[in-house]
């Protein structure tokens, strides 16, 4: 009997702990990711955050992002 009610609750935990998996991504894409994000934007230097390779599909820019900010 105990056993039977530490199985159900252990389901039931279990089930509760995977429940935010399956939530909505809490962070929008178009809010800047940086502190810098606002700053680079009103100037007109923000880098793209996705660019598309060889295939035409979409991948993160990382060359663009992390490339310092005095070189062009």
């Amino acid at each position: 009997m105990i056993r039977v009610s530490l199985l159900g609750v252990a389901v039931v935990l279990s089930g509760v702990a995977l429940l935010p998996g399956c939530a909505q991504n809490p962070l929008r894409s178009d809010l800047p990711r940086t502190p810098y994000g606002r700053y680079q934007a009103l100037r007109g230097g923000e880098p793209p955050q996705t660019e598309l390779d060889t295939f035409g599909n979409p991948r993160p820019a990382l060359r663009d992002r992390l490339r310092p900010m005095d070189r062009p």
